[in-house]
């Protein structure tokens, strides 16, 4: 018989660098997601508070607080731009800007900003070397 078995006919591969960098960067992303989330729980376990209430809309003074500190670790901690950060908050990025210039100023002048910060920095297991 001339039947072609299936294990007989040649595999076609498609190699190209532009797949291999779409794995990559997906790879990636997935990490960067992991660690977006991986700081948002720890956030929500500080300021006893849900996922839902850091990213939603709420504007009491405890919620804007943690919302700010979001922004401002994924920024100065993990160096996520501030496009990145705005996505997943559903936010505009200048929004963002204005949530780590924030939280900074309450850094220099807020003893509870200062402790919730190096509390969530502990937690990370991150260490703190800026200036105190």
């Amino acid at each position: 018989s001339s039947e072609v078995c299936s294990s007989d006919l040649p595999k076609v591969v498609f190699k190209s660098k532009f797949i291999d960098l779409a794995i990559n960067q997906e790879r990636i992303f997935a990490s960067r997601m992991d660690l977006m989330n991986r700081v948002l729980q720890v956030v929500c376990e500080i300021g006893a508070m849900t996922p839902a209430r850091i990213l939603g809309r709420m504007r009491d003074g405890d919620t804007i607080m943690m919302r700010h500190l979001y922004c401002y670790v994924l920024r100065k901690q993990f160096n996520f731009t501030f496009n990145e950060i705005a996505k997943k908050m559903g936010r505009d990025h200048s929004t963002i800007i204005h949530a780590c210039n924030a939280f900074e100023d309450w850094l220099m002048f807020n003893k509870s900003a200062k402790a919730i910060y190096q509390n969530l920095l502990n937690q990370l297991n991150i260490e703190n070397n800026e200036c105190k």
